[in-house]
């Protein structure tokens, strides 16, 4: 489990199917994107099971040189049986960053390749146990794609 909730930076959500939901009380959430997926996984009558924050996966950060864990922000059971590992980010962190001067290129290249090895060790855990990974963005989210 990750860090405790800050109600300068976090919402609480409640859900409406609590018997759908697997995981943490109080269920926290970190964005208005993880608030918008929650509500979609609560009401979608194709979810069968969610959770949030409850999986950690250990994984190698090589900006910090250490093992580090991650928490991907979703688990999504389906009513055709597939689970999938649910990832929200921005989508500015899913792509290699481009020199600007506005940005901080160290600092979006280490999020960049952060993201890259937390990805990369969830995919593995994945295959091991039959789910899929999927990294939803802030652009699929807005269009609904979903």
């Amino acid at each position: 489990m990750r860090s405790q909730f800050n109600p300068k930076m976090h919402t609480l959500f409640v859900p409406e199917n609590i018997e759908k939901y697997h995981g943490n009380v109080p269920i926290v959430m970190r964005s208005k994107m993880e608030s918008k997926f929650a509500r979609w996984c609560d009401n979608s009558s194709n979810v069968v099971m969610w959770s949030s924050e409850t999986l950690k996966i250990p994984y190698f950060n090589p900006v910090k040189k250490r093992k580090a864990n991650y928490y991907p922000d979703f688990i999504v059971k389906f009513l055709n049986n597939k689970i999938y590992i649910i990832e929200l980010k921005p989508e500015k962190e899913c792509y290699k960053p481009v020199y600007s001067k506005r940005k901080n290129l160290l600092l979006e290249q280490s999020k960049f390749i952060i993201n890259r090895c937390k990805w990369n060790a969830c995919k593995a855990y994945c295959d091991q146990f039959g789910y899929s990974f999927m990294v939803i963005t802030n652009e699929s989210l807005k269009n609904k794609q979903i």
